[in-house]
């Protein structure tokens, strides 16, 4: 009897991130009964109940269902309003600051939007959970240097940071202050704003300030300010190497029509294959397709309906998890 997980169609369906629903239809629409009795029969590592065997491997279950919510996910998150979306990304990020990838989406959001967009996504934020994001924040314990670094990206004063996100992404600007001197101004922009963390940082950190510029969040923090197409490349290289489906989503999604063309285009700098080949390799189905459809020159890397996805090498059955 042939066991589902040592079906190679279901593994070709599985490899990469996302899911083949074409392929996992088929496949399963072709299975026999006994067959699909032991679907996930391997219940090792799985405690028996009252003396019997579970069925199915419940580890099993929940990554194929996390499979198919990758696709659901990524057009929920794209339908939503930028204010609204933002405020669930900040609210999942401070319910989980013990993870550092969170810590980062934090930074992102407050070093990589305009002061209307911060205004906007915190009273998204109030009216969706009740409460204010900042003092979500303060009540957070123990107060560790990662967490004043964040406490103080979201207390700083604006002065100067809705110019430079406002003019980074102005098409006029050369225009406006003249193409010689554009480079110049957006510098001095970068640099007023990193002397005003500095200078809060020094005033209101619980910590010598020489650890404050050794600390990884604190780099972050720069990073996402003096350059965030370099910052958002980086986030997307990690994102394909770990699998990580979500990240992946988050940065296409948030900065489709901001700055993916730059970023685009500095992926495949460093890389020397694009941001659509790398999803066009990495990612399968629908999640493929969809993120396709937002990054620019994709057309033809959309997979037909009624095609199958050409094999890969066989792999383990659940690789990103």
């Amino acid at each position: 009897m042939t066991s589902v997980i040592e079906n190679e169609d279901l593994q070709d369906a599985l490899d990469g991130m996302g899911i083949h629903e074409v392929s996992i239809v088929n496949t399963f629409g072709n299975l026999s009964k006994d067959v699909m009795q032991n679907v996930f029969g391997d219940s090792s590592g799985v405690e028996d109940f009252n003396g019997l065997k579970p069925i199915f491997n419940y580890d099993h279950q929940n990554n194929l269902e996390a499979r198919f919510l990758v696709f659901k996910n990524a057009l929920v998150m794209y339908s939503q309003h930028p204010f609204e979306r933002d405020a669930r990304l900040l609210h999942v990020a401070l319910n989980d600051l013990e993870n550092f990838h969170q810590k980062k989406v934090v930074v992102e959001l407050m070093c990589t939007r305009t002061l209307p967009e911060i205004v906007g996504f915190s009273m998204a934020y109030d009216a969706i959970f009740r409460t204010n994001f900042k003092e979500d924040l303060k009540a957070i314990t123990p107060k560790t240097l990662d967490l004043q670094v964040l406490l103080g990206v979201c207390e700083l004063p604006y002065k100067g940071k809705m110019d430079l996100e406002h003019w980074r992404r102005n098409g006029d600007f050369c225009g406006i202050v003249g193409a010689g001197k554009a480079e110049d101004v957006l510098k001095k922009m970068t640099d007023d704003r990193i002397t005003s963390i500095n200078s809060w940082m020094k005033n209101n950190i619980d910590f010598p300030f020489d650890d404050v510029k050794t600390n990884k969040m604190f780099e972050i923090v720069q990073q996402c300010i003096e350059d965030p197409v370099g910052y958002f490349t980086k986030v997307l290289e990690d994102s394909f190497s770990s699998r990580s489906a979500d990240t992946l989503t988050r940065v296409i999604v948030t900065r489709n029509s901001i700055d993916l063309a730059l970023i685009d285009g500095e992926f495949t700098k460093r890389g020397k294959k694009s941001l659509c080949e790398r999803i066009g390799n990495t990612c399968l189905g629908d999640y493929k397709d969809f993120l396709l459809t937002l990054v620019p020159a994709s057309a033809a890397l959309i997979t037909p309906k009624t095609t199958k996805t050409p094999k890969k090498k066989r792999g383990s059955f659940f690789p990103f998890r």
